[in-house]
């Protein structure tokens, strides 16, 4: 009989990608198991999700953001899909009856931990970050472990057992490709210089608008670079702006094989979320970090202040309130990093 190994993240790749690789990694160690997953039935999270064939059964969950404003009908629609969930929830894991639950976090998580825990499965957390999400800190007094990418995210955990991991980055078993044949790979020149920008998996409005203006900004500087840009939603228009500005590109919303664009790049302008952090490192790529930076979260701010101070000669940090009234501060920073440290 098959054992199965359980795992939940949803609504971002820098949730699910590791959320799927730590569970992978479980499940060479456990003969004859299968992989249950559970994400939201965000599109996102469906796409990200086909790209993992060792995924036995994936279970879709409707659940949408919980609600931040007083409305009734809000309300009323997350708790109806709270409810539905539940059951759908409690089924698979009564059915496959998984030996562990293991979560990167996120609210998609919360409900399938505490039906876990209810039914006496064991729990473990990953925080990716250096300040661990609300799901996570919630879900700690649950949990048997809290596995830490960095030493200093125990310190939020004091009460409970935890360990440090190393952050999977899923290029590691993979052939990577030389610098050269990265860009032959796109049909970009071999003499351009070439800037990768990451917003991560749903893409960066404030990136994208930034960029825009420093190409209007600086023409002369900026026709001469060759751009690999992950958007988002905004493909279709990023897409026509570099064509009508004849700057070389390759724009996508989304893709699971960005280790082919890594390679290529001379400089990465991203944001600071742990997996950009961890695979830009991995591929020692100088990086202009941009921090998002919400009125509920700051957490990427940690992250980009804690690799620059660790690697001071591959990762920048502007603050995006600095850039909301200053572009030709972002203009000033890709400059120098292209031309300095090249």
């Amino acid at each position: 009989m098959n054992k199965y190994i359980c795992a939940v993240a949803g609504r971002s790749g820098g949730h699910i990608i590791p959320c799927i690789i730590y569970a992978e990694q479980l499940k060479k160690e456990t003969p004859h198991s299968e992989l249950l997953f559970f994400s939201t039935d965000n599109q996102l999270d469906i796409s990200i999700v086909k790209d993992f064939p060792s995924i036995t059964y994936h279970s879709q969950l409707s659940l949408n953001n919980i609600p931040t404003k007083k409305n009734f009908f809000s309300y009323f629609s997350f708790t109806f899909q709270l409810i539905i969930s539940t059951f759908k929830i409690f089924y698979h894991l009564i059915t496959q009856r998984p030996s562990v639950i293991i979560s990167t976090g996120g609210y998609v998580s919360v409900p399938v931990c505490i039906v876990g825990y209810l039914l006496r499965i064991r729990i473990e957390l990953f925080e990716l970050n250096i300040v661990p999400g609300k799901a996570t800190l919630f879900l700690a007094r649950y949990a048997s472990i809290i596995h830490t990418c960095f030493n200093e995210t125990k310190n939020y955990f004091k009460k409970y057992k935890t360990d440090l991991i190393d952050y999977p980055v899923r290029f590691n078993n993979q052939k990577l490709l030389s610098k050269n044949d990265a860009l032959k790979k796109i049909n970009f020149s071999l003499t351009k210089k070439t800037i990768l920008i990451l917003g991560g998996s749903q893409g960066s409005f404030f990136i994208n608008e930034l960029i825009k203006k420093a190409c209007l900004i600086d023409k002369n500087y900026f026709s001469n670079i060759q751009i690999i840009h992950q958007t988002g939603q905004q493909v279709d228009s990023l897409k026509e702006f570099y064509q009508e500005q004849n700057i070389v590109n390759l724009t996508f919303s989304y893709t699971a094989h960005i280790n082919e664009f890594y390679p290529a790049a001379d400089l990465v302008i991203c944001r600071a979320g742990a997996g950009t952090l961890f695979e830009t490192l991995f591929f020692k790529k100088p990086a202009l970090v941009i921090p998002l930076e919400t009125i509920t979260t700051d957490h990427q701010l940690d992250n980009a202040l804690s690799f620059s101070k660790e690697h001071p000669e591959l990762f920048s940090v502007l603050r995006q309130k600095e850039l909301e009234t200053n572009s030709s501060l972002f203009i000033q920073q890709v400059q120098y990093l292209l031309d300095s440290k090249h």
